[in-house]
Order: C-alpha cells, then structure tokens, then sequence
C-alpha cells in the first residue's frame, strides 16, 4: 500500500475536524439567531352610526350592487400622497378585514335600519327590488393629514327602471396623527356621503 504523504495526511484531518466542528457549531448558530421574526397583518373593519332613513311603511331600499374600482375594490388601506397627479399607496400590512364595498354595503344596511327601528335597507338576497340603489365605490382612503376621504356614485332606481338618483357624493372626515384614527376618519367620511344620500332618498320617495 502505497503511504500517504504527511501534508496530504495533515489537510484531510484538518477538513475532517472542520467539518465536525461545523455540524456541532449548527444548533448554537440556529439558537443565537433566535426565532423567525413574526409577520403581523392588522386587519381593520366598519362601523357607521347613519342618520334615520325616513321611508314610508313598508318601502324597503335594496342595495342591489356595491362595487369597488381599481386600487380600491382590494383589500389594503390605501393612503392619497399627491394629488396632482393622483398617486396612492398601499399598506400592505393593514387591511380592511373584506373588500371596502362588502365593508361599505354591510354598514350601511346595518346603520340605516338601527337608526329608523325597522327594516328600510336590504341586500339583494333578502328583499324584492321596489327600489334598488347600486352603489360604485371610486375612492376610499386618507390622506397626507390622515383624513379620511370616500368618493361614491350612486344610482337609485324604481322596479320599472325609472331612475330617482343619480350623482356623486363625496365626504371627508377630520385629520388624524395615526392610522387607527385615520380609520375612524374614513368611518366618518363615509358617514357623512351616506348621510346625504339618504337625505335625497328620502326627498326622491
């Protein structure tokens, strides 16, 4: 057998040790680097205390439709840092809970039938069509004050398709230092479009 030569002998106890000391080194470098840091979502929802919806006994608004357009039919809160050009931004880690328009269509069936005590708003699923509003959801956010701002058109019509409604309202909230406030703001803004809504409701029935 041929003898292996000491510098050859010597490298290949050198990278075996070394490879050892790696194996035996692997947990304490696992342990020291500690846990994975924890991804965190905040997931936000909607809540508005509306004015009454003063119709008639036995008139019934139905929302039809709620829809949301581009940025503003997904999920993250979105944040307006220009306005001329528009430009916007997503905060990826705070998100509305659902889609602002499922949001915007929940509460306000909820808010307008606590206000009246009975029922004067239903989706579609639960109310024949004498009146059908459809709602389209253009823009709903804050902006660089962390003011809450909603752009809504909405179309009311009969269930002969004559229409009663048609026009944009648009509100505002107060500025907040905070995103939980800002949300609250954009609560209030959505408040106040509603709120004014339901006003040429009522004048139109």
């Amino acid at each position: 057998m041929t003898p292996v030569p000491p510098i050859a002998n010597n490298r290949r106890n050198f990278i075996i040790k070394a490879a050892a000391a790696t194996v035996m080194a692997s947990p304490l470098l696992v342990a020291c680097a500690g846990p994975a840091q924890r991804i965190v979502e905040h997931h936000y929802g909607m809540s508005l205390e509306l004015a009454a919806l003063p119709l008639p006994e036995g008139k019934v608004v139905t929302l039809d439709r709620v829809t949301g357009q581009g940025i503003f039919a997904g999920r993250p809160i979105v944040e307006m840092i220009n306005d001329a050009p528009a430009q916007y931004v997503e905060t990826r880690s705070k998100l509305w809970h659902s889609s602002p328009a499922d949001l915007l269509r929940d509460a306000a069936i909820k808010g307008w039938n606590a206000s009246s005590g009975r029922m004067v708003a239903a989706s579609a699923s639960t109310s024949r069509a004498e009146l059908k509003l459809d709602l389209d959801l253009i823009g709903i956010g804050f902006d660089m004050n962390g003011a809450g701002f909603i752009n809504l058109r909405a179309t009311l019509s009969t269930s002969d398709r004559k229409v009663l409604i048609n026009g944009h309202y648009d509100a505002t909230g107060p500025s907040a230092g905070d995103l939980n406030s800002s949300v609250l703001s954009i609560e209030k803004a959505a408040e106040n479009a509603l709120n004014a809504l339901a006003a040429d409701i009522a004048a139109a029935i």
